[in-house]
């Protein structure tokens, strides 16, 4: 092996052995649930496009189905790591 080769699996084992503190469940679905609905919600805003044709209730209406949709998205991504969590505790 070559000494950057050598280096380079050293430091792949020094990242490798820290430990990383998770963030509590409750701060990241949170986290997860604001962002997603929030952002969810401004492309739904979005899609109904920037003409004054548009009438609001239209615009109001994609607006709460992009936020569900936000909303959904967020628990099920939750969900996921909760398995994926479980999942390497029993292995």
């Amino acid at each position: 092996m070559s000494d950057y080769e050598i280096d380079h699996l050293r430091s792949v084992l020094a990242h490798a052995n820290r430990e990383q503190v998770p963030l509590p469940d409750k701060i990241t679905l949170s986290i997860r649930i604001i962002v997603w609905t929030v952002l969810m919600a401004y492309a739904g805003f979005l899609m109904t496009g920037s003409k004054n044709l548009t009438p609001p209730g239209m615009t109001i209406t994609t607006a709460f189905l992009g936020a569900l949709l936000g909303f959904l998205i967020a628990i099920m991504f939750t969900l996921r790591n909760h398995r994926r969590q479980n999942r390497a505790a029993r292995h």
